[in-house]
């Protein structure tokens, strides 16, 4: 569902009420897989992107033949190596938020140092301490990657191996002809070189090399471009001819018509099995020689037109199909010589009016480009939650050595003060399973569409065998809580349907808002995510029923998570643990603080190899509570 859609759902819908379904059927987890399809499928819609775009400028090209110039309907390619580009760079839908606000970002850039210089973390805050929550998790096994997408991937990366390789025998030949080539000694010619580049005002001094191993006059090397003649021509052409030869090859030059042709290349590599990505390198090379062609005749009158093109003929006699996909050669294909021959014919110099439309159109090009390029952020925007704050209202922390050990992050909201702290921002801000952590809002949903109601929560344990003791037996909504039993909230979202699941998560705007086709564990397996600031938010949240709840479920909820009273204030926290092939290897503590009058609220998420439980992150946050509250 659109994120737009789901806003305004939030912001106008009224409150629902779910209805349970039928029967229902409880199972103790599922298996969460190496996430390969995600990648194959955004590349796949990459590739189909892609090829809209192709035909698109194909066919503005096709309608504007008459009316664009050759330089830009060669140009009007030059946007599409950035989006070949993107489904590879580490970027996400947000770096692109500025193309749809015209107003600047919050950013919150305030930082402060927390901890004293000398404190350590060992010390046990009395205070706060609880005992050991019953922290139950069902260990997930992680497969192999679905044989599919392992295929395709072996088989993509066997085409890349192939057409590098060729490419790489290009480069080859172009490393033996450079070897073999000698700097130009005839005087004549290196003074019509000279003049060329002084003509076209290219300061950098490019040397011309002889060769008896190329049929045609070619510009090669981008870091160190060189111009390689071959020696029959050196004598057998004339000065004229000699300068049309300097003059089509500084045009390259000027272009920047091998950076192009590289990333040409590079795009056939990496998308080897796009036909029309070969198809958009076959016209590029056609087309930068018709605009190389129309530079060089915008530099010589009218009378030397046919001229220029007697030399082009005479450079194409003996060419061969080109095999250096690492140079821009002169001569042709005797496909294209034809279309060369009648532009040079019929050739007339741009107007004003052409330079114009074609600066309009290489324009709107662009700027479809760039608002096209959010389909191709390579990490999806549900992985990262945008965080807009005042600067004056956040601080960051230094937890590191609190954190010793662990992956995490610390986020508490101080609502008296209208304060954030936060230690780690980038893991802060990153979604993540919520495991055990969404029951409360999974509890919720069960008052709300009146499965259990505050007065009578009880479910009957129905003998199946569990691999936790404690759920082998009857439940109610705080043993539910406390014990975290799974087949608890099972039965309540099995009741429901994934449908009205789903509703259910967009109308309170969890996290992600996703969940798999499958009601058994969703949270644990990836596809529900949740950030540890979005988890923040939404325990304030509830804690003032935003939603617009019943107030009796509300508080039914609520009672259901406290944990402790003490001199410090009243403690309410949920532990979560994601355990997958019997290690623990991520921990959520999340809940609030009430102290005399004023509500905190906080999200401590750890993650490691091993024992990173739910119960080490609530330890964790004892200990900062315990520091700040001091």
């Amino acid at each position: 569902m659109p994120w737009y859609v789901r806003t305004w759902r939030r912001k106008h819908s009224p409150r629902r009420s779910w209805k349970p379904s039928a029967a229902f059927s409880v199972t103790t987890g599922r298996k969460e897989g190496i996430n390969l399809l995600p990648f194959v499928i955004h590349f796949l819609i990459c590739n189909l992107f892609l090829c809209l775009c192709i035909s698109l400028l194909s066919g503005i090209k096709y309608l504007g033949r008459n009316l664009l110039s050759s330089r830009t309907q060669y140009r009007l390619w030059f946007p599409l190596f950035f989006l070949f580009l993107l489904p590879f760079l580490p970027l996400k839908r947000e770096d692109f938020a500025w193309l749809w606000s015209w107003l600047p970002q919050k950013a919150a850039v305030s930082s402060a140092a927390f901890l004293p210089a000398g404190q350590t973390s060992g010390r046990t805050p009395s205070a706060f301490f609880v005992n050991e929550l019953p922290d139950f998790s069902v260990s997930i096994s992680r497969p192999v990657p679905s044989a599919i997408c392992c295929l395709l991937l072996i088989v993509w990366i066997l085409g890349i191996l192939f057409f590098s390789l060729s490419f790489f025998r290009s480069w080859l030949l172009l490393q033996r002809i450079r070897k073999s080539a000698l700097l130009l000694q005839n005087e004549n010619v290196r003074h019509i070189c000279e003049s060329c580049l002084s003509e076209l005002n290219i300061r950098r001094r490019i040397p011309v090399y002889s060769t008896a191993f190329l049929p045609s006059p070619v510009l090669a090397g981008f870091f160190r471009p060189r111009i390689y003649l071959p020696i029959r021509m050196i004598s057998d052409f004339s000065a004229e001819d000699m300068r049309f030869m300097f003059l089509h090859e500084l045009q390259h030059y000027r272009s920047n018509d091998i950076l192009m042709s590289c990333l040409a290349n590079a795009a056939c590599i990496l998308y080897w099995f796009n036909p029309l990505v070969w198809y958009m390198q076959k016209t590029l090379r056609r087309e930068r020689e018709l605009a190389c062609d129309a530079s060089v005749l915008e530099l010589l009158p009218e009378c030397d037109y046919s001229a220029y093109g007697f030399t082009l003929l005479q450079v194409t006699e003996s060419l061969q199909k080109p095999s250096l996909f690492l140079a821009v050669p002169m001569g042709a294909a005797k496909k294209q010589l034809k279309q060369r021959i009648l532009q040079i014919a019929s050739y007339r110099k741009s107007t004003r009016r052409q330079r114009t439309l074609g600066a309009f159109i290489c324009l709107l090009a662009l700027t479809f480009t760039v608002g096209i390029s959010p389909v191709f952020a390579s990490d999806a925007s549900e992985d990262r939650y945008s965080f807009e704050k005042a600067p004056e209202t956040v601080t960051y922390l230094d937890l590191s050595r609190e954190f010793e050990g662990y992956e995490g992050c610390f986020v508490l909201y101080d609502e008296g003060k209208d304060l954030w702290q936060i230690y780690n921002q980038e893991a802060a801000l990153t979604r993540t399973s919520p495991y055990s952590t969404y029951k409360i809002y999974d509890a919720l949903l069960g008052l709300e569409s009146g499965i259990i109601t505050p007065e009578d929560s009880r479910m009957a344990w129905d003998g199946q065998s569990f691999p936790i003791d404690a759920w082998e037996a009857d439940q109610d909504l705080n043993s539910a809580i406390k014990n975290s039993v799974n087949w608890y909230f099972q039965r309540i979202d099995e009741a429901l349907g994934a449908s009205q699941v789903q509703d259910y998560l967009d109308e309170i705007g969890y996290g992600n808002q996703k969940m798999s086709r499958r009601l058994d564990l969703y949270w644990t397996d990836s596809s529900l995510k949740i950030s540890p600031a979005e988890q923040v938010e939404l325990l304030q949240k509830l804690y003032h029923n935003d939603f617009h709840f019943s107030a009796e479920n509300v508080n039914a909820v609520k009672q259901s998570l406290f944990l402790s009273s003490s001199s410090r204030g009243r403690l309410f926290g949920k532990t979560g643990t994601g355990q997958i092939d019997q290690k623990e290897v991520s921990g959520w503590f999340v809940g609030c603080l009430e102290n005399q009058g004023n509500v905190s609220y906080f999200a401590t998420n750890i993650q490691a190899d091993s024992d990173a439980s739910g119960n080490r992150a609530k330890e964790l946050t004892e200990r900062i509570l315990s520091q700040i509250y001091d």
